[in-house]
């Protein structure tokens, strides 16, 4: 565990780029529920380790306070032949170049849950950008150019793995709410966030709501073991 653990942290505080498959995907200019209603589900603290686009990536969930988390996410070198929901934990584990000193990237988000319907999503917040790390976010002082947001359905498949997929802000069913633009100076972001709940409740099974949906892109994670750690 202390390996994992020297090697990570020694990286907060450095001046860094959110992982490439995440700036790749479109973002939400919304978030998804309140973080001040939420409730942590601590079956998902921890580590988990995972693959997208057939490389290996790795979250940890830190409770915040009872609602939220603060999430690190790194992608670490290594790279499969079979997608994601293929693969076993060992196969996993395995497909880690552990021999590479470094993780390629780092981001830090806060991360709450929020019901619609009979399905969990969760919205991760950037609390890391890249040009600063630590303290309020840049994404709250909107000192970007766009305040955005990462949204993904959540499936738990067992246990120990979680299936994740990133709401596409593309959806034709965004096009007419009023806001929805985040060039729009005028917009309320909590009655355009209530807006979207409603249309990803109204199509939460329509597979166009989705990035990467099909199984074979799917973003599978699965709950690191202990006695892992140190491998990595």
């Amino acid at each position: 565990m202390d390996k994992i653990y020297r090697r990570l942290g020694g990286i907060v505080l450095a001046l860094i780029m959110i992982p490439a498959f995440i700036g790749l995907l479109a973002c939400m200019p919304v978030p998804i529920g309140d973080p001040e209603r939420s409730k942590i589900d601590d079956d998902l603290s921890g580590v988990w380790i995972g693959v997208v686009d057939y490389e290996p990536t790795l979250l940890i969930y830190e409770q915040y306070d009872k609602r939220t988390w603060l999430m690190r996410h790194y992608e670490m070198p290594g790279v499969y032949e079979k997608p994601a929901i293929a693969l076993s934990y060992e196969e996993v584990i395995a497909g880690v170049d552990s021999e590479d000193s470094e993780y390629e990237d780092f981001a830090l988000y806060k991360v709450w849950r929020t019901k619609l319907g009979k399905q969990w999503f969760e919205t991760w917040e950037p609390w890391c950008g890249e040009d600063s790390c630590g303290g309020l976010p840049d994404n709250l002082h909107g000192e970007q150019e766009e305040i955005f947001w990462y949204v993904w359905r959540i499936e738990k498949l067992d246990a120990d793995r979680i299936r994740m997929y990133m709401v596409n802000p593309d959806y034709d069913g965004f096009e007419d709410i009023e806001g929805f633009d985040p060039d729009d100076e005028d917009r309320n972001i909590k009655r355009v966030r209530r807006a979207a709940e409603k249309v990803i409740k109204r199509n939460i099974d329509d597979p166009e709501l989705y990035g990467h949906y099909e199984d074979d892109e799917a973003f599978v994670m699965f709950r690191m073991t202990v006695e892992d750690y140190d491998d990595l």
